[in-house]
């Protein structure tokens, strides 16, 4: 999809983006061999995907507040036609299709939708768990659904602060319900994007640093425990020199809180 890059003030995420609104050129993409990529449909306010069971492609649309399906069923590689699924939505972002249900991942909630897929609707929309709200920053809800669990991530409630809610900065998990609620991993500022490998029962997580960091930060969830996913969570920091890394290593452990 080509939409917009915003950028932060250079040096908050590198060189990589540049611009307020830098047109994506994919020519400048490296992909490995016997991959082809190309424009599938312009969409300025994407944000996740997930296809359904049948190959449609759900697409959440935060800004306004709604979902949509791209409809393709001669895969010529263009929608024929684009078909909302949900609206006036909360700021919906992370999205799932689990048993027959539709789950959609807003600001301060979990909707589950039941999931009409020879129609494209979704219908009868419950909210099954409660979110933090947005406050301080960080709206976007990430959700995945692994092992009968479902995981949603929420990002801290301010740049570099301790949290007074168990539930920011974390990824939580519940039962496919809503039941169930509890912090399956911690220490995660804002986890917005979470996948998982199957083949090796781990799970990952992409985190937005802290700003005007030097360091990238990515989260691996390690197997163990009673799952096949478990609450270890190991934090692997990246500086472009060993002088960067050591001085990084001492302003964490000067930031430690003592245990009570």
């Amino acid at each position: 999809m080509q939409s917009n890059l915003y950028a932060e003030p250079e040096g908050t995420y590198g060189p990589l983006l540049r611009t307020h609104a830098e047109k994506l050129d994919i020519g400048r993409l490296k992909l490995p061999a016997g991959f082809h990529i190309a424009i599938f449909a312009e969409a300025p306010h994407a944000r996740m995907l997930v296809f359904s069971p049948g190959g449609t492609l759900l697409v959440s649309e935060t800004e306004d507040g709604k979902v949509v399906a791209m409809v393709d069923p001669k895969q010529s590689g263009h929608p024929q036609r684009t078909v909302t699924v949900a609206d006036e939505l909360n700021a919906p972002h992370g999205m799932a299709l689990h048993n027959g249900k539709l789950y959609v991942a807003e600001i301060n909630q979990v909707r589950r939708y039941d999931w009409d897929e020879s129609q494209l609707r979704a219908t009868n929309g419950q909210v099954i768990a409660q979110l933090p709200g947005s406050g301080g920053g960080h709206s976007t809800r990430t959700l995945l659904f692994a092992n009968g669990k479902m995981y949603v991530a929420t990002g801290s409630s301010c740049n570099v602060c301790i949290e007074q809610d168990k539930r920011r900065a974390a990824v939580m998990e519940f039962n496919d319900d809503g039941g169930g609620q509890r912090i399956f991993a911690s220490g995660l500022r804002n986890a917005v994007g979470i996948a998982v490998n199957p083949t090796a029962a781990t799970g990952w997580g992409t985190i937005f640093r802290r700003k005007k960091s030097t360091t990238w930060e990515k989260m691996a969830v390690t197997s163990g425990g009673h799952t096949a996913m478990a609450a270890k969570c190991r934090i692997v920091l990246r500086a472009k020199t060993t002088t960067a890394l050591k001085r990084l290593l001492r302003r964490l452990r000067s930031r430690r809180t003592p245990r009570r």
